[in-house]
């Protein structure tokens, strides 16, 4: 602990601290003795209370030291000798011609065998996945790194269809690649007399200038990895803690058994050591060296999702040690199983959810010995594609657009090119916008659904409980989308957000049914008009007011104001989760195992106690009682009820949600909605059913809500009988 911050401080504060290898405390100096250049210092902002965060407007290390002796600078190199552009040739064949889509031609590369020091060669052909002599090929799945770090690759233009690798060439390309290209293509050619290895890479094997036919490869991109005899892995070079970390994967985690809702998980080489070496050695150290290893970033980029999931065998390669995809799984099933969350200084950092998910359907449950270096890596079943791209929104992708591509061939609904609707194909010629906007309506339309509608609220500011450290930037009239885009559309997915947030929502996977069996109505959606999505439904009222939640608790329901005040506060506890006991909003990489606590049960009533308890002196009574967790921001709202009858509601607001925002019903939803209309309102209070207003107005989604008597159908029905009206929504 290096510095305390002041409890619920609602102004931002500076600390400063200054630390000296001199210093009179001992650990310090010990500290400051053992820092040595290429470690990485990192500040880890750690909560009191479960319920509470810590914002971190801005932070700087500065690190001052005295050189042993001057550094000797290598001369620098001048711009004539940084090398050719890319395609620059000695031939007249251009690296680059057509492929045959029909044929599903691909390019695959012999890389050249030579020593480690040696310049990367390489020749290229063209090969036909549907010809029955295609050569066999191995496919390289690795992180392209960064742009402005390259090198040059000589490439050479061979035969055709699997002709013999020595057939005459006549023209030498030198193709500038990444250096994290570079290096893997370097670990991975085979010494000289071994012959030349035939890979796809897909920097190279793809024309990443030509968009039609990047498009038209990404589409056939999961025959390609499946149809290579392997998937070779490149995580990129190793040093001393992650062989640490290898070394373990080899042993210890082929033993692994997984745990169950009724059994912890059991590691065997655990039962070698006696407690107190377990807990306070081994334990610790095993949690660092596999989050190390974990943040390779190959394991955050989301290609690699398709590259491994349809191999035939996957093969890990870190530097010069190769392992099994199995015992890289079943580490990180432990880690997820494992107690504790992280130490002083350790941050316990699984992989992304999505690769527990693969590996679910790859049935990686338990150990099973394996004498090769790769595994069975073919899915036995797929996941529904709304998931997938939810689960890879925290993963990486150079284009945003990849978010949604790389994922296709993984979808059940979408894995079949021929059968895919227009509005999924890859195409690069749209937008990121566009792309994701066509993929949230092809949901609406063939699912008759809204709810995707929710999922909005799992992508980056737009969750329920704003991680936004100031307010007023939630509450703007301007929606905040994930997306970079000014001109995104509120209602679509965006690139950004985490599958974690998608678990605190009320529609996504529905709960309620507010609307009952009514269905979506996409045929009144223009189609030329992407940004737009016009919807069905009827007003409920015009947000008045917003505030803390006002309880701490409520009484066990006695008669039905009391279940309805009951189902508020449950619903409360669910989505903002103020105990912290279940962790969706922090900002862990992980959640220690027996955090996932009932709202009912026992212990999460005295974590909500506890922090309850710390918040007294600063909480406003009435009647002698305490009300609200003043940490949390305002969700409570009232609104004044549309029609001639009058009256208000009162419920549950996303983060964002103002003053004269309007709260609709719409078909399809099993939930209401928050919409902010960006035109002032004209509509009549009440009208025959079937009828709409003559004033066109566009709204803003702003996300679900929770309305108190509204969320089981039975008003919205009983309104429906009397015959009042339907109005379209268009969201903009």
């Amino acid at each position: 602990m290096i510095q305390t911050n002041k409890v619920a401080h609602g102004t931002s504060l500076e600390h400063t601290n200054r630390w000296h290898i001199s210093d009179p405390d001992p650990s310090i100096g010990a500290f400051m003795s053992k820092i040595q250049g290429g470690d990485a210092i990192r500040i880890i902002p750690h909560a009191r209370w479960p319920g509470w965060r810590n914002y971190i407007l801005s932070a700087r290390i500065e690190a001052h030291c005295r050189l042993a002796s001057p550094p000797t600078h290598p001369p620098m190199q001048t711009a004539a000798a940084q090398g050719p552009v890319d395609g620059e040739a000695t031939g007249h064949l251009p690296l680059y011609q057509p492929l045959d889509s029909e044929r599903k031609e691909i390019r695959l590369l012999y890389i050249e065998p030579g020593k480690p020091q040696d310049p990367l060669r390489c020749r290229m052909i063209t090969a036909a996945l549907t010809s029955p002599g295609v050569p066999q090929f191995e496919a390289l799945s690795y992180c392209w790194g960064s742009a402005a770090n390259r090198t040059t690759l000589s490439v050479s233009i061979g035969g055709l269809d699997g002709q013999d690798a020595a057939a005459t060439t006549t023209t030498v390309h030198t193709l500038s690649i990444t250096a994290s290209l570079a290096e893997a293509l370097s670990h991975l050619r085979r010494q000289d007399g071994e012959g030349a290895r035939l890979l796809w890479a897909d920097a190279v094997c793809i024309n990443q200038d030509d968009i039609p036919e990047r498009g038209s490869q990404v589409g056939i991109m999961g025959q390609v990895y499946a149809k290579a005899s392997a998937v070779v892995v490149w995580l990129g070079p190793s040093d001393a803690v992650t062989l640490e970390a290898v070394e373990f994967l080899k042993t210890i985690f082929q033993g692994y058994i997984r745990s169950t809702l009724t059994t912890k998980g059991h590691l065997p080489f655990a039962d070698t050591l006696d407690a107190e070496e377990w807990n306070k050695v081994v334990y610790p150290k095993l949690i660092r060296v596999l989050s190390h290893f974990f943040n390779y970033p190959w394991f955050r980029r989301v290609w690699v999702v398709q590259e491994l999931w349809l191999s035939q065998k996957a093969v890990i390669c870190c530097g010069d040690e190769t392992l099994t995809w199995e015992s890289v799984m079943l580490a990180n099933y432990w880690m997820n199983d494992a107690e504790g969350g992280g130490f002083a200084g350790i941050s316990q950092e699984p992989l992304p959810s999505l690769w527990s998910s693969i590996a679910e359907k790859q049935n990686i449950a338990s150990a099973r010995s394996s004498s090769s270096p790769g595994c069975d890596a073919t899915p036995s079943s797929r996941m529904k594609i709304l998931d997938l791209v939810l689960d890879g929104l925290v993963l990486r992708a150079t284009d945003p657009r990849d978010k949604i591509f790389a994922l296709l061939g993984l979808g059940e609904e979408t894995y079949r090119k021929s059968e895919m609707s227009h509005l999924l194909l890859p195409d690069y010629s749209k937008s990121t916008s566009q792309v994701y906007s066509d993929f949230t309506r092809w949901w609406i339309n063939t699912y008759k659904s809204l709810a995707i509608l929710s999922a909005v609220q799992a992508t980056s500011r737009r969750t329920w409980q704003s991680l936004e450290y100031d307010q007023a930037s939630t509450n703007s009239s301007t929606i905040a989308s994930s997306s970079s885009s000014s001109d995104h559309p509120s209602w679509a997915l965006a690139p950004s957000g985490n599958m974690r947030w998608a678990t605190r929502t009320l529609g996504l996977h529905p709960r309620f049914r507010a609307t009952g069996n009514t269905l979506a109505v996409p045929e009144r959606n223009d189609p030329s008009k992407h940004a737009e999505l016009v919807l069905e439904g009827e007003l409920l009222g015009t947000v008045e007011t917003i505030g803390v939640y006002p309880r701490y608790h409520v009484v066990e329901p006695d008669n039905e104001s009391d279940r309805g005040d009951h189902e508020l506060h449950q619903t409360f506890l669910y989505l903002f989760d103020p105990a912290g006991a279940v962790g969706v909003w922090s900002n862990a990489a992980s959640l220690p195992r027996g955090t996932q606590e009932d709202t009912q049960s026992q212990r999460y009533q005295q974590m909500l106690l506890e922090h309850y308890i710390a918040h007294w002196h600063r909480l406003p009574r009435r009647d002698g009682t305490c009300r609200g967790f003043p940490c949390l921001l305002d969700c409570f709202f009232q609104a004044a009820r549309s029609g001639k009858g009058g009256g208000k509601l009162i419920g549950l607001c996303p983060a964002g949600t103002r003053e004269e925002d309007v709260v609709v019903l719409l078909h399809g939803g099993s939930v209401p909605y928050i919409l902010r209309p960006t035109t002032g309102l004209n509509r009549d209070s009440e009208r025959p059913m079937g009828t709409t207003t003559t004033t066109k107005t566009t709204y803003k989604f702003v996300g679900e809500c929770y309305v108190k008597g509204e969320m089981w159908g039975e008003a919205f029905a009983a309104r429906r009988n009397k015959g009042l009206a339907t109005e379209c929504f268009t969201l903009v």
